[in-house]
C-alpha cells in the first residue's frame, strides 16, 4: 500500500479528523492495515468472498473490465447468490 487511502488515521495527521475509531467495528483505529486485515467487518467480507463464492465471483470477473468500474450492484448480487 502506498498510504494513499484516506483513513481516519491519515485524516487526523492532516488535522481533518479527531475521532480515529473505525466506523465499521468501533474497536480500533481506522488505518489501512486495520481496514484490510484486522477489522471484524472486513474479515466477514473476505470470508464471504472466499467461502463457497467461487462460481459467483467467476461470473463477476468475466464481465469486469479494468477500464470501467465494477458496478456495486453486480458485486452485491453475486455475493447474495
Amino acid at each position: 500500500m502506498r498510504d494513499r487511502l484516506m483513513t481516519k488515521v491519515r485524516l487526523k495527521i492532516m488535522g481533518l479528523c479527531n475521532n480515529v475509531t473505525c466506523v465499521l467495528c468501533n474497536k480500533a483505529d481506522e488505518s489501512v492495515h486495520h481496514l484490510f486485515f484486522e477489522c471484524d467487518f472486513s474479515q466477514l467480507i473476505w470470508r464471504k468472498l472466499t467461502d463457497d463464492q467461487v462460481p459467483a465471483l467467476t461470473k463477476v470477473k468475466r464481465s469486469y473490465s479494468p477500464l470501467r468500474p465494477l458496478p456495486l450492484s453486480r458485486l452485491t448480487s453475486a455475493l447474495n447468490q
